[in-house]
Order: C-alpha cells, then sequence, then structure tokens
C-alpha cells in the first residue's frame, strides 16, 4: 500500500527544526520583531556616555539646590525694581517689591537696607535709622552703614560737615548721585541755614542729571518758601515735562493751581 503523500515543505520542514535541536514547531510561527532604532541606540552607548549624564543630572540637582540654600540671590530682580521706583520717589510701588524681596529672599540686610531708604525718603529718619541698625545686625558692610548714616543725619538737617563729606560721596557710583543730591538739598532745605547752598547743590542735579525731575520738585519747594509760586510752578512744569508720569510733581501742581482760582 502505497504512502500517503506529504505536503510540500513538509519534509524540509521537519529537517530544519531537528537540526536546531527545537522541541517546538518554528515553521509558520511569526518572524521575531526586530529591535527598535532607539533600542540599538541604547544598547549602543557607551560607558562613558552614561557617565557624562548623570555627571550632568547631578550637577543640575547640586545647582539647584545652592539656589534653594541660598534664598537672598532670589530677591535680585525685587530689589533692582524698589531700586528704580526709589529713584522716581514712587514709594508705593517701592514698598511693595521690598514685601516681595522679603517673601522670595527672607529678611536679609540687603532688603533692610531697602527698608531703611524707604523710610528716609519718606521723611521718616527715625525709623530709617532703626532700620539701618538693623541691618547693621544682620551684617551690612560697615562702609555702606556709614553712607547711609550720612545721608538720614543729612536729610534730618545735619549739614554742618557737608563741605567735606559731600564731594567724597559725590565720588562714588554715579547713579548713586542724585540719592546724595537730595539728601542734602533737603537737609540745606530743613536747617533753614543755608538756603543758597541747597539751591546751588540742587542746579548742579540738573545740570548733571537733566532727565531727572525730583530736584525741580525741590526747586518748587524752594520756591515757595519765599512765596514765589510762579517759579514754583515753572519748575514743576519743567518736571513734568521731564516725566509726565511724575505724582510727586502733577499733585503739587494741581495744588498750586486750586489755590489761584
Amino acid at each position: 500500500m502505497p504512502m500517503p503523500a506529504l505536503p510540500v515543505g513538509a519534509v524540509s520542514c521537519r529537517l530544519r527544526c531537528k537540526m536546531e535541536g527545537e522541541a517546538k514547531r518554528v515553521c509558520g510561527a511569526s518572524p521575531p520583531r526586530r529591535p527598535s532604532p532607539l533600542y540599538r541606540q541604547s544598547m549602543n552607548v557607551k560607558p562613558t556616555r552614561i557617565w557624562k549624564r548623570w555627571a550632568l543630572v547631578v550637577g543640575l540637582l547640586v545647582g539647584l539646590g545652592i539656589l534653594v540654600a541660598n534664598r537672598p540671590w532670589w530677591a535680585w530682580y525685587p530689589h533692582r525694581q524698589a531700586d528704580a521706583r526709589l529713584a522716581a520717589h514712587r514709594l508705593g510701588d517701592a514698598s511693595w517689591w521690598i514685601e516681595i524681596a522679603e517673601r522670595v529672599g527672607g529678611k536679609n540686610s540687603e532688603t533692610t537696607l531697602y527698608r531703611a531708604k524707604l523710610a528716609r525718603k519718606a521723611g521718616d529718619t527715625g525709623q530709617a535709622a532703626e532700620y539701618l541698625h538693623q541691618a547693621e545686625m544682620q551684617g551690612l558692610a560697615a562702609d555702606r552703614v556709614v553712607r547711609e548714616q550720612i545721608l538720614i543725619g543729612a536729610q534730618s538737617g545735619d549739614v554742618l560737615d557737608a563741605p567735606r563729606l559731600l564731594p567724597i560721596l559725590l565720588q562714588g557710583s554715579p547713579r548713586d548721585a542724585p540719592d546724595v543730591c537730595e539728601a542734602f538739598a533737603i537737609g540745606f532745605y530743613t536747617s533753614h541755614t543755608a538756603m543758597e547752598t541747597a539751591i546751588q547743590v540742587l542746579n548742579a542735579w540738573v545740570v548733571d542729571y537733566p532727565d531727572d525731575p525730583r530736584p525741580h520738585v525741590l526747586l518748587a519747594q524752594l520756591s515757595l518758601e519765599v512765596l514765589d509760586m510762579d517759579n514754583a510752578m515753572l519748575e514743576l512744569r519743567r518736571a513734568l515735562d521731564v516725566d509726565p508720569g511724575h505724582g510727586p510733581a502733577a499733585m503739587e501742581l494741581g495744588k498750586l493751581k486750586f489755590k489761584q482760582q
């Protein structure tokens, strides 16, 4: 009796399975998947590259930890904004930025110094002195403490040593010169003993910093002291020409116009 015919390819399939030593037929099974390009690339990464990646991650974590630990660094931007508001005599905005600096950077000598400057600008020299003492206890540099002490004393009317101190302070940073001129001019004005010197300081301030409206406002106050309302209004208009958004100048000019009605 003849043997039944085997399907085409059955013999070769059995032979191949036997040669490979497999107990299970693989013929007709789906071919194995090829690894993805990303997998092959990851398998080919050299150990040195892996260590470099881990070193980068560790470096980033260490840097983040330093930033978290060094909170005063975070207050750099609020300090800069507060400085600009103090220069423009926008004390309400400056106070807001100082509060932001305390929230993000904590209470430190730099932020407390800004508190002292804010109090001095507002005319509260006693509170300014208290804040300055706190800043000194928090580690503020001695030269900065002395400088602010001189400005607080000058604005309070202690201008007897002004001829010696004023040139020294003006030799510092040009950015600080308007602040120095303002403190001494207010001191001369407050003491009522050196009005001419106050006018000279303010006129020099106008020449050196023509884009600053503050000397015009102070010149207007000096003019009102001698009842020269016309010159006071002229100086206030000059301040608004320099800075149309300067609040103190606009407010004082409005008061004078109301009085003239």
